[in-house]
């Protein structure tokens, strides 16, 4: 039942946003009354948001991870990585750290801003860390991660307003960074 709350309720977070989506809400969407949602997550809804991303950035880190350690190419790591990441529901850090962090209590700040430190830039970093003899040294490898991500996430809307496919995008976005990033 914990795993089915956090699939629906991720749907509902990451297509609304944290304030938007109440536990009735949530409840609604999977029949059941708020009192079951309570009885999983005591801390309501900013306990089950904060499962929502410590689940999604998990996947980011094992993916990264798992492609690193049968690729020994940058690009293709990258390359690899980004069309896992198209194949993934939609999860703007942008939107999330503007319009969702200011809601969750400092506590819950601080616990989404470390898994996602932990799972999604800091195995990123390590990747462009391990190559960095072939990059830039004037680049900060966290904005590196910053700017990587919000590549690959343009590709989903690119892809509906070019009528591109999204793998044709990835290689694009790869393609561009990897010229800003390397010597």
């Amino acid at each position: 039942m914990k795993e089915a709350i956090i699939r629906k309720a991720e749907e509902m977070f990451f297509s609304r946003g944290f304030q938007s989506v109440t536990m009735l809400a949530i409840a609604q969407q999977m029949g059941v009354k708020p009192a079951s949602l309570y009885y999983h997550f005591t801390g309501g809804k900013e306990e089950i948001y904060l499962e929502v991303i410590k689940s999604r950035v998990k996947s980011f880190k094992s993916a990264i991870e798992s492609i690193a350690f049968r690729e020994t190419e940058l690009e293709t790591i990258l390359l690899e990585f980004g069309y896992w990441y198209v194949k993934q529901p939609p999860m703007n850090m942008n939107l999330i750290a503007e319009f969702d962090m200011p809601h969750l209590t400092p506590r819950g700040r601080a616990i989404a801003m470390k898994s996602v430190g932990e799972f999604v830039f800091e195995p990123l970093r390590q990747l462009f860390l391990k190559y960095s003899g072939s990059l830039r040294n004037d680049l900060d490898p966290y904005q590196m991660v910053g700017t990587f991500n919000l590549l690959l996430y343009s590709t989903k809307t690119s892809a509906t307003m070019s009528g591109k496919k999204p793998r044709e995008l990835i290689e694009y976005c790869v393609s561009v960074f990897l010229d800003g990033v390397r010597k």
